[in-house]
């Protein structure tokens, strides 16, 4: 599996109430100081976004919006999934 290059950043609006490391599958938030992510240990799960009380967590903006929109132009047509035994 290739890890994503999009990793969460945390803004200004960061409580450090710890939510974030708390819900971390991989433990990249560490509880003492939430404000900071591993990024060689973050897999890009989304948790810490998701359970941000005030929206503090995010993608960074520059490297998010050209992704979404590739993603989005893949996405355009339904295919079905393929099987390889």
């Amino acid at each position: 599996m290739t890890a994503l290059p999009l990793k969460p950043q945390t803004n200004s609006r960061c409580l450090r109430c710890g939510r974030c490391a708390a819900v971390c599958p991989v433990q990249a938030i560490d509880p003492a100081q939430p404000r900071l992510t591993d990024k060689t240990r973050c897999v890009s799960c989304t948790a810490c976004i998701q359970v941000c009380p005030v929206g503090a967590r995010q993608f960074p903006p520059a490297l998010y919006y050209p992704a979404r929109l590739v993603f989005q132009q893949k996405m355009k047509h339904h295919r079905q999934p393929e099987w390889f035994l």
